[in-house]
């Protein structure tokens, strides 16, 4: 009887090891890299963020100085953006992503007492993660880490703290606000494990110094300055969350199902705590890190909340289940596991209903001919497919430029290299992720320096219904002041301007002359040649809101002299950055009357700025600091 005991065991074991090894062998890329391709101006927004951090790398910009951006100088292995790039590193990061999901779906088939469940939560994980996961691979690396470190308050073993390291580490140079918080779990996890005696202090110490010394020379290697980086970092963390809040339609529908889900799982966790009072310190644990997984999915999701994010919720929330492991170490029979059903269930209708093709992706996960095929031809160019294209600019702007140093405004980056110009980026790359006076004044320093561009190329647009003039305030006025009008021209239906620096280039100086408060109410009338800096304040509400969900919403009205209302969407960040000029500019026709010094529309002429806001999320008082602007 032992013997067909030992045997069954051993059959299962073997089942759920090659069941594991099949999935993460799905998982694993079909591609080796994106292909970069021409795009149209309309879509260059994001093509142009991720193929210019390869640019920053290879042309040895300074992370944290140079270069400014929520992602780091790792960020190609999870974009993959293969640019000046080896192969070999893409295949060792893809390596090491597909051995984590064996361990993770392995672990939890063996040690689980419901194998068909877990099985089915695997195949799940399998359905609903994309063949290309981009910087979804920061949230993916996240659950792996809960995995290592729910594995380790299980049983201590070393194979744990090296999967932690690497990741902490990993993440830390690909997306630096999960790096962090990655971090910052690794260190409450070693204080759990030396709190309740479950490892040696010195030992403890030596796996919290490991990634910080790890860090420190991988550093110098990639040449990151880490103070700035950090600082950085928390900057665009804090800014985004101000302003880059959507609220599509598909919101009202579906965020009340991604409360009941996360209500059922934490009803799961209560009852669990309950059941298991012998392991109530252990159980609180997981839960927390059930609950850092579950907000920073949720936040993921519901910040910037289109169907596209918001499917993020359901398709990565099996994932998240599968690495606290937690969710199956009860017999068939148990009461608790009626909560699975549900768990189950929500993900799967909601991704069902909103992803008709959903099924088709398996097809593209069982081939890796075109990983193998595409790693044996391999280039530092092989990917990058600019030309020919159809976006080439007028030869006079390339008369013009020559070899010159050029930039541009607000985002389309990718049109200088289809046009093959020598791009010198500011540090914080596309206008409308400059969105605190700390990013902000990081590109008004470059502008205002000796390091500003020969020349740029502008346009005058925004995203997120935002007043132009206020993205980047600092750097329009360099503009404004230091650069000339060489030539206009219609590229692709948009009217463009490329401008150059003034032979007789002066830095601008702001010198503060006045401070004064104002009610939340009030109008504010500004001066010519001034630079006002606006600071608005949080109640305890208005805090208590930009953790749990986004910033209050602030809307920015101007008042034109015809008694005009013009609102933007703003936030208290961006209003700090400051703002000036008495005209509103409406259009890239305004700006380039400005820099004619042509006169303006008179009915244009601004009476006053006001701030329109939820009284209960914001103090009754807001603080102006008014510059004299100089040269």
């Amino acid at each position: 009887m032992e013997k067909i005991k030992q045997l069954l065991n051993d059959k299962i074991k073997i089942t759920g090891f090659v069941f594991s090894l099949i999935c993460a062998y799905l998982l694993f890329p079909s591609f080796l890299a994106l292909d970069i391709y021409p795009v149209s101006e309309g879509a260059s927004l994001d093509p142009s963020w991720a193929v210019t951090l390869n640019y920053a790398n290879f042309q040895n910009l300074n992370w944290g100085n140079d270069i400014a951006f929520t992602y780091g100088p790792l960020s190609y292995l999870a974009i993959k953006m293969g640019w000046n790039c080896k192969a070999i590193y893409f295949l060792l990061f893809d390596l090491f992503y597909a051995i984590n999901l064996f361990f993770l779906f392995n672990d939890n088939f063996s040690k689980s007492k419901n194998k068909i469940i877990v099985a089915v939560f695997i195949a799940l994980v399998v359905l609903f993660l994309p063949n290309y996961l981009g910087g979804g691979n920061a949230l993916v690396f996240y659950f792996f880490l809960l995995f290592w470190i729910k594995k380790n308050t299980d049983k201590v073993a070393l194979i744990n703290y090296v999967f932690q390291i690497l990741i902490v580490v990993l993440l830390f140079f690909i997306k630096f606000n999960t790096g962090l918080v990655c971090f910052l779990l690794f260190v409450f996890s070693l204080i759990y494990l030396g709190f309740f005696k479950l490892e040696k202090i010195t030992l403890l110490l030596f796996y919290l110094i490991s990634p910080i010394i790890l860090i420190v020379l991988f550093s110098q290697i990639l040449n990151v300055s880490i103070l700035n980086y950090i600082k950085v970092g928390l900057e665009m963390v804090s800014g985004y969350n101000e302003i880059m809040y959507l609220r599509a339609e598909d919101y009202e529908k579906l965020h009340p199902t991604s409360l009941l889900l996360i209500i059922i799982t934490v009803i799961f966790f209560v009852y669990k705590m309950y059941i298991e009072k012998g392991k109530l310190f252990k159980n609180i644990f997981v839960f927390v890190l059930f609950l850092s997984g579950l907000f920073i999915l949720y936040k993921q999701a519901f910040l910037r909340a289109d169907l596209p994010h918001i499917m993020e919720f359901f398709k990565f929330f099996p994932l998240l289940v599968l690495g606290l492991s937690c969710f199956f170490e009860f017999s068939f029979k148990n009461k608790i596991n009626l909560l699975l059903i549900p768990i189950f269930v929500i993900p799967v209708y909601v991704v069902a209903n909103n992803e008709p093709n959903l099924f088709v992706s398996i097809k593209d996960k069982t081939s890796k001919k075109g990983y193998i095929d595409s790693y044996s031809s391999y280039t530092p160019t092989s990917t990058f497919k600019l030309f020919p294209n159809n976006n080439q600019l007028p030869q006079s702007v390339l008369n013009k430029v020559k070899d010159n140093t050029i930039d541009i405004f607000p985002w389309n980056i990718q049109l200088l290299y289809e046009n093959k110009l020598n791009y010198l980026p500011r540090p914080v790359i596309q206008s409308y992720t400059a969105y605190t006076p700390y990013l902000e004044d990081l590109n008004f320093n470059h502008y205002n320096s000796s390091k500003a561009p020969k020349f740029v190329l502008f346009d005058y647009k925004s995203i997120n219904a935002t007043y132009p003039l206020l993205d980047e305030s600092k750097v329009h006025l360099v503009l404004f002041k230091n650069y000339q009008l060489v030539e206009s021209f219609i590229f692709q239906e948009r009217k463009l301007l490329l401008l150059e620096r003034k032979s007789d280039f002066k830095p601008i100086s702001l010198i503060l002359q006045n401070e004064y408060a104002l009610l939340l109410n009030s109008p504010l009338v500004i001066k010519e040649n001034c630079f006002y800096e606006v600071e608005l304040y949080n109640s305890v509400n208005g805090k208590i809101k930009s953790f749990m969900e986004y910033a209050p919403e602030v809307v920015l009205n101007i008042k034109t002299s015809n008694n005009r209302l013009i609102d933007f969407k703003s936030s208290k960040a961006q209003l700090k950055t400051g703002l000036f000029f008495t005209h509103f500019i409406e259009s890239t026709d305004d700006f380039e009357k400005v820099l004619k010094n042509d006169s303006l529309d008179a009915t244009n002429q601004i009476k006053s700025f006001s701030f329109k806001v939820k009284d209960h999320y914001f103090k009754e008082k807001i603080r102006v600091k008014e510059y004299k602007i100089k040269q």
